[in-house]
């Protein structure tokens, strides 16, 4: 099972807290709200953001996109990932740069492989063009390298994982996991060299995987 994660200890910088996000790993469905937390055995808890931030620019316009960032930080503690795409969606639709721009955008990453939208792999490559310094960057190079690994690209997996900084992820044992991808997507590829270094390295961390690797 996984922690709630202080965004702050990954963003470097003081910030609230979102009640929390278990991402998928190769899950179909979302589970409901009394098994969630069960099934996170094979889900990794992504970094999620409170509305607490920079106040917006003054004006009726910055009120209602202010109200619509609000409104989707709400719905996604909530887990109504769908409703809380929207509501940031409107917010990022009003053209407001700020801090909290990008968490939106980070947000919209996170609902979207939540609810497995086919856009999902393309946002978070929008993402990555978009704020190649945020540390935020490297949880959403982690899940598109996921989707890929699901999805059989083992290339373009690999190539996300490759790009993460694993020390930015937020839990160890979501670190262990994705890792673990990173390994097979290698091992598909015939680069097995790469593969075992990864291997070796899961098996000499923890016990988790010391048999299995």
């Amino acid at each position: 099972l996984h922690e709630i994660v202080n965004p702050g200890e990954l963003s470097g910088r003081k910030c609230g807290r979102v009640k929390g996000f278990a991402y998928i790993c190769g899950c179909e469905a979302l589970p409901n709200a009394m098994n969630r937390t069960l099934l996170t055995a094979a889900l990794a808890l992504l970094l999620s953001w409170a509305a607490a931030g920079p106040g917006l620019a003054q004006g009726a316009g910055s009120a209602s996109s202010d109200r619509h960032y609000r409104e989707g930080v709400a719905y996604f503690n909530q887990g109504n990932y769908a409703a809380a795409r929207q509501s940031l969606t409107r917010f990022l639709s009003r053209g407001v740069q700020s801090e909290q721009s990008e968490e939106a955008r980070y947000l919209v990453c996170c609902c979207a492989y939540a609810l497995q939208a086919e856009d999902r792999a393309a946002l978070m490559r929008q993402f990555v063009r978009r704020y190649p310094s945020s540390r935020m960057r490297h949880h959403v190079q982690a899940l598109l390298g996921s989707t890929l690994y699901y999805a059989g690209d083992y290339t373009g997996a690999a190539e996300a994982f490759g790009a993460c900084k694993w020390s930015y992820l937020p839990s160890r044992r979501q670190a262990e996991e994705l890792r673990l991808q990173q390994g097979l997507s290698l091992l598909a590829l015939g680069r097995y060299s790469e593969a075992q270094q990864v291997f070796a390295e899961l098996a000499g961390e923890t016990e988790r995987y010391a048999t299995d690797c």
